[in-house]
């Protein structure tokens, strides 16, 4: 899945009872048209704006803008389209692939309108958005995570925020 605040974006082989479950708890869910099942891998999204995979069909597209009430961008982040694997956002920050270029770090910060950093996370691992669940309230990542990297990801999503 990917999405925010306004629904989720699931793929076209998701089990009715598992959208039986989300409509039990009032999300407004859509199901992407294309084949590209992995949506959490070729979108990333929050509140501001998404990042898609450029090979998503125009109907795809349409749906995700609707769905998410954003507009979208095509692009790829260090030369791959699997969007939402290389960034982890939220509507307070973005860890980005550490191979990203200043210039699609630039873009990060246009489209989702939040401060974007690089980072790892388990120890080293580039595709951060396939290894943390975040949003505005935290997040969650595997136990190899080292105390440099919660470090950085604490300061990209500014967990601590007026807690202190």
């Amino acid at each position: 899945m990917a999405g925010n605040s306004n629904g989720l974006l699931v793929s076209p082989y998701v089990f009715q009872h598992e959208l039986d479950i989300l409509s039990e708890h009032d999300i407004n869910v859509e199901i992407i048209p294309d084949k590209l099942t992995a949506i959490g891998n070729i979108i990333v999204a929050n509140d501001n704006g998404a990042i898609v995979n450029p090979e998503l069909s125009s109907d795809a597209k349409k749906v995700i803008e609707e769905t998410l009430d954003v507009e979208i961008v095509e692009s790829t982040i260090a030369g791959l389209d699997i969007v939402g694997s290389t960034i982890a956002a939220t509507n307070k920050g973005a860890l980005v692939h550490p191979d990203a270029t200043e210039d699609e770090l630039d873009l990060v910060e246009e489209v989702l309108g939040v401060p974007a950093e690089i980072g790892t996370v388990n120890r080293g691992v580039k595709l951060v958005g396939a290894c943390i669940i975040a949003n505005s309230n935290g997040v969650i990542v595997g136990n190899k995570t080292t105390g440099p990297e919660l470090a950085r990801i604490d300061q990209v999503f500014n967990l601590f925020e007026g807690s202190l």
